[in-house]
This record gives C-alpha cells, sequence and structure tokens, in this order.
C-alpha cells in the first residue's frame, strides 16, 4: 500500500530584531541638548520655560497666564519632527505627562499638539485637562472643536496619551487613546476616529503645557514617536504557503 506523509512547514514570523524608534526618550539623558531630534520651542523666560530635570527624569514646563486659545501667547512647548509616511501608512506618537493636582494650579493643559500648517500654534492638542475637570481632554485651539474628554481620572496624577495618525492624502486620520497605568489596555476617545484636513501639517508634533493662572506646571517622563510596520509581503506569501505540504511518499 501507498502511504503519503504531508509535512507541514512551521514559519516564524519576524527575524527577532527590533527597529530603533524614529525617536525615543526617557528624558534620562544628561542635557537637553543630548536628547537627538527634540528642538525647543519657548521664549526661554524663567516663567515661560522647560527644563530637563535631571534629579527626576522628567522634562519639566512652567508657564503663567499663556492659554494658547487663539495665540502663541509665549506658551512653551518642544516638538519633533513628524515621520515620512506613504498614503496609508500609519504612525504613532505617545507621552506620559503629570501634573500637580491640589488645588492651586487648575485651568492648565498639559499634552501633546500638533502643530498647525504655519508651525507657529497648535491647531488642535490631546492633553491632559485641569481646566474641565481631570481628564484627558482632545481640545481645538481658538474653536473648541473638537472637544472630547475621557472620563475622571480620580487621584491619579497622570496619564498615558496615545495619538495614531494614518496618511490620507487630502485628510489626515487620527485616533486618540489614553491610560492611566502602564499596564492598561487603552480607551479610545470619542471610541470613533477623527478626520483633519491636511493643512493640519503633520510636520510637527510637540508637547506642550497652555494655563489660565499663575503658577502653572507640568512633568512630562517619556515621548515616543514611531511608525506602526505594515505586513511584510514576504511574509504574507510564506503565511499564504503554509497549507502547503513537503510531501515524501514511500510504498
Amino acid at each position: 500500500m501507498k502511504k503519503t506523509l504531508y509535512y507541514l512547514i512551521s514559519i516564524t514570523v519576524g527575524s527577532g530584531v527590533t527597529s530603533a524608534a524614529v525617536f525615543t526618550t526617557n528624558f534620562d539623558e544628561a542635557t537637553l541638548a543630548a536628547i537627538t531630534g527634540l528642538n525647543k520651542d519657548s521664549p526661554g523666560a524663567p516663567a515661560q520655560d522647560f527644563s530637563l530635570n535631571t534629579t527626576t527624569d522628567t522634562l519639566d514646563f512652567v508657564t503663567t497666564n499663556a492659554d494658547m486659545w487663539g495665540a502663541r501667547n509665549n506658551a512653551p512647548m518642544a516638538w519633533v519632527n513628524s515621520p515620512t509616511v506613504s498614503l496609508g501608512a500609519t504612525w504613532y506618537v505617545e507621552t506620559y505627562v503629570s501634573m500637580e493636582k491640589d488645588g492651586s494650579n487648575t485651568r492648565e493643559v498639559a499634552g501633546l499638539g500638533f502643530y498647525g500648517a504655519d508651525n507657529t500654534v497648535p491647531e488642535f492638542g490631546l492633553g491632559l485637562d485641569d481646566w474641565n475637570g481631570w481628564s484627558a481632554r482632545l481640545q481645538g485651539f481658538g474653536d473648541n472643536n473638537p472637544n472630547v474628554g475621557g472620563a475622571d481620572l480620580g487621584t491619579a496624577p497622570g496619564v498615558f496619551l496615545r495619538s495614531e495618525v494614518t496618511e490620507g492624502g487630502v485628510t489626515d486620520t487620527y485616533n486618540f487613546f489614553y491610560k492611566v497605568n502602564a499596564g492598561d489596555a487603552w480607551t479610545q476617545l470619542g471610541g470613533v476616529a477623527t478626520d483633519f484636513a491636511s493643512s493640519s501639517a503633520n510636520s510637527r508634533v510637540g508637547i506642550f503645557l497652555k494655563s489660565n493662572n499663575a503658577g502653572g506646571g507640568a512633568q512630562f517622563n517619556s515621548l515616543t514617536i514611531d511608525v506602526i510596520p505594515e505586513p511584510s509581503t514576504g511574509i504574507l506569501t510564506a503565511l499564504a504557503g503554509l497549507s502547503l505540504a513537503c510531501r515524501r511518499s514511500r510504498k
């Protein structure tokens, strides 16, 4: 009797090599200048500035009465060039930000800011908001469009923020997320994606602090920007071939 034996080909997806992010820092460098790719966009005055805190490994922001609503108002920002991606590709930016929550420094927002077409003022931001309670909030600057807030953060001192940006040509699709603890699942703000016209420009993404009081402060302890990898054509071809067998016949 003739027997045919089939052997399934086992293929390991991925090489096991992790590529470096487009930009990443935990702010544990010795100097601000050592953070390659991070640019300072700040008046530099003591009341409106940010600096590297080498004791806590954070980037510390301070500002006084700089609400950045319809104008820059000297609000401090640190920015990084956004990655250049092809149509349909997605990149993301993540950070962790904390602020004082002792009742003395209300009316503040700190987080991720997406520059407008002129690269001077953020058009919208995803931030830790102490203006409308204590929550993560997506807010358009100057027009309050969009304006989507998450659940109250309770006693949490800060929040992780993430935005995913898919290049669409005329409009780009943004998805906004937050979580309190590193091990938590991401919660999407609004539950749906938001489209912004390309005039919103993705050439820069920054971290910012805006305030409408005399003593605003915020601390960032990480910032990462990277491209979400697309499936490799070669890997997909290999996976499609998993159903094929190496055939060996014997009598």
